[in-house]
């Protein structure tokens, strides 16, 4: 049976709903690493929300749920509608239980699966948002490209985050307990600042130089290695030499 036929989502949306259909049908009945969603949903290019399970009945006693049990039939998945994945992947709050609930549980008691825009996604939603209504943004003639540069810097370092914190979404910390601290976090309370109009139009112009001068500088460096023609011939010559 197919799974989530209705959904007519977005990418890498739907890539990775397509893809979850097929790993929950073979794990049917069996556990599942919850960190496997998560690494699912990266190598579907999907960053912008993650999720995390919770052991536990209070509030201030509940633990991160490392290991998940899928339902033996998981046939019913299919009647997830395309407003329940949207729903999933709202960027707007900071987290909800997921809509997969009835169907990954845990052999533990009291527990709840969530899904959680990233830092990045939260932050991408957040530029989009307040970037476009300043007046810098506006009378800005590369306004559109500074905000995508934003995106991209942020998805930079959330990847690195990723990388100096391998569960960071899973175990889903407060920041404050978190060390090293977030790469993401300078950038995001940039973000605040702007949404409560506490940066002057010349910091925002400032801002908007860094940005389209950290652009120029990574385009020129991709350039600089880039695979062209010339160098994949000296690569493949200096491929031949022997050294002893």
């Amino acid at each position: 049976m197919a799974f989530f036929r209705k959904a007519t989502l977005a990418e890498p949306y739907q890539s990775f709903v397509t893809a979850l259909s097929s790993l929950l049908t073979q794990q049917a009945g069996q556990p599942l690493p919850l960190c496997r969603l998560n690494e699912l949903a990266r190598e579907q290019g999907l960053y912008t929300h993650a999720y995390f399970g919770t052991l536990g009945f209070s509030k201030d006693n509940k633990i991160p749920a490392g290991e998940l049990l899928v339902a033996k039939d998981v046939s019913q998945l299919a009647k997830l509608a395309t407003e329940d994945w949207q729903t999933e992947f709202k960027t707007d709050t900071p987290q909800e239980k997921s809509c997969l609930s009835p169907w990954l549980t845990s052999k533990e008691r009291y527990f709840t699966l969530y899904v959680a825009p990233t830092t990045f996604g939260a932050g991408k939603a957040l530029a989009a948002t307040v970037l476009p209504k300043t007046k810098v943004y506006q009378n800005h003639p590369s306004g559109e490209f500074v905000l995508e540069t934003f995106g991209e810097l942020l998805y930079c370092t959330y990847r690195l985050d990723l990388a100096l914190h391998p569960q960071l979404e899973e175990n889903h910390l407060p920041e404050e307990r978190i060390a090293p601290p977030l790469t993401t976090t300078p950038l995001l309370d940039v973000l605040t600042e702007i949404a409560h109009q506490r940066l002057s139009d010349l910091d925002l112009q400032y801002l908007f130089t860094w940005l389209l001068q950290y652009s120029a500088a990574i385009t020129a460096t991709s350039s600089l290695y880039a695979p062209t023609p010339k160098r994949i011939c000296q690569l493949r010559s200096w491929s031949k030499l022997r050294l002893w």
